[in-house]
């Protein structure tokens, strides 16, 4: 007797389904909001991370750079010197040419 007055009759039961309904839906609803909160937090991590990543790339880039310039110049100076060699070569050899020409002659 205990028992069958403890069971929902045909009315009861109806809100029993509305309730676990309802309830599954707030659950589901909770999930959800957490998820999009995870979800936020990792993607605001991800941006962080790669915006520290960038700004090493740009710091290691201009470090490149910056040798690759003073190698260049370097070599622009050196490249500049031995013309200056040659050049004062070609006048020595220009005279030795003029002196084995005035020799044959």
């Amino acid at each position: 007797m205990f028992l069958s007055d403890l069971s929902p009759s045909d009315g009861d039961l109806g809100i029993v389904v509305l309730c676990a309904a309802v309830l599954t839906g707030l659950v589901a609803t909770l999930i959800s909001i957490a998820g999009y909160f995870a979800t936020r937090r990792e993607v605001d991590d991800l941006q962080d991370r790669v915006s520290k990543l960038e700004q090493d790339l740009d710091r290691k880039t201009a470090r490149i750079h910056k040798r690759v310039n003073r190698l260049l110049a370097g070599q622009m100076l050196i490249a500049g010197q031995v013309g200056v060699a040659l050049d004062r070569q070609g006048e020595r050899l220009a005279v030795l040419m003029k002196q084995l020409e005035a020799e044959e002659d």
